[in-house]
């Protein structure tokens, strides 16, 4: 070995394992959160059993085609194609890095496609359904007092699970309603409670009492945690009648609703913490199903011919 080899990369073995070690220790230094780095280490995962099962142990022979036969290999063990877009987002992101910090001379994504995903109109809250929602936090107990502030907070605001259960007591000013939410990538922004979301809150904090600092949302064990509001969604909802009932169904109704209502699309942006309008798209072109269906409906030319000929 010559001087001009050491301290390169390219003259060993580079082992996936200590090239995705080494991503996640950068992401987590750059500040992602546990749930994102939880996402990309099932990726990094992925790709390895991968691997392994064709007998690539270099991360440096890595390319176009082994990504295309991971996709294929993903696909034929069942997994769903959203699923697979979902690895395939995460592990792209560490190849770029890879190639960034040269644990690889090149991408192997450039020169792959991406698998397009089917998109599906988005669900929500039917108004019915809403209704039960709320008639089952009609109590006057604590879990009760509790889940309705639940239940109205996320109608109201859209909020992400991680965002809503992260909440501080002092987060929330209910003289103006404004809420400040930290979201992905710890980024800030602010989201306002409505008359009616407020007044359940404010129940709920008479009872609940604490410090600003302290976490705003507690359960029978103590601060409630994401799998703990996916519990007592899943709960209220199976009690009165309303499946699937989970935070992003919530999240789905206020974007639905807002833009039913006349809400702009670039302040629903915002509101959802949005860095752009990819996603947004789904709900504009569920709005305009429901003005097409309207317009089938009360088409003023169409009704007046259905008089004529009647």
């Amino acid at each position: 070995m010559t001087l001009g080899h050491l301290g390169t990369r390219f003259s060993r073995t580079v082992e996936l394992s200590d090239a995705g070690s080494a991503y996640l220790i950068s992401q987590e230094a750059e500040g992602c959160t546990k749930a994102t780095l939880e996402a990309i280490g099932y990726g990094i995962q992925s790709l390895s059993r991968f691997l392994d099962s064709i007998g690539v142990g270099d991360l440096r022979n890595l390319g176009p085609n082994e990504i295309r036969q991971y996709i294929l290999h993903e696909r034929r063990r069942g997994l769903k194609d959203r699923s697979v877009q979902s690895y395939l987002v995460n592990i792209k992101a560490f190849a770029v890095w890879c190639v960034r910090e040269d644990y690889l001379p090149s991408n192997p994504f450039d020169n792959v496609r991406m698998p397009k995903v089917e998109r599906k109109i988005i669900a929500a809250f039917t108004p019915a359904e809403i209704k039960k929602l709320l008639s089952g936090t009609n109590g006057k107990d604590p879990l009760s007092i509790r889940n309705r502030a639940l239940v109205l907070d996320l109608l109201d605001t859209g909020l992400r699970a991680s965002e809503l259960i992260s909440l501080r007591v002092g987060d929330v000013d209910l003289s103006t309603g404004m809420v400040t939410v930290t979201g992905k990538g710890r980024k800030q922004r602010q989201v306002r409670l409505g008359a009616q979301a407020r007044k359940a809150l404010l129940r709920y904090l008479r009872i609940r009492g604490g410090e600003e600092g302290e976490p705003l949302w507690i359960g029978v064990r103590g601060p409630l945690t994401t799998d703990g509001l996916h519990e007592v969604l899943t709960k209220l909802g199976k009690r009165v009648g309303v499946s699937p009932c989970n935070p992003h169904k919530f999240r789905r109704t206020f974007a639905l609703n807002c833009l039913r209502n006349g809400m702009d699309p670039f302040s629903l942006q915002i509101l959802m913490g949005h860095s752009d309008m990819q996603i947004l798209r789904q709900y504009l072109a569920q709005t305009q199903a429901d003005i097409q269906r309207a317009h089938e409906k009360h088409s003023p030319v169409d009704r007046m011919f259905d008089r004529r000929t009647a």
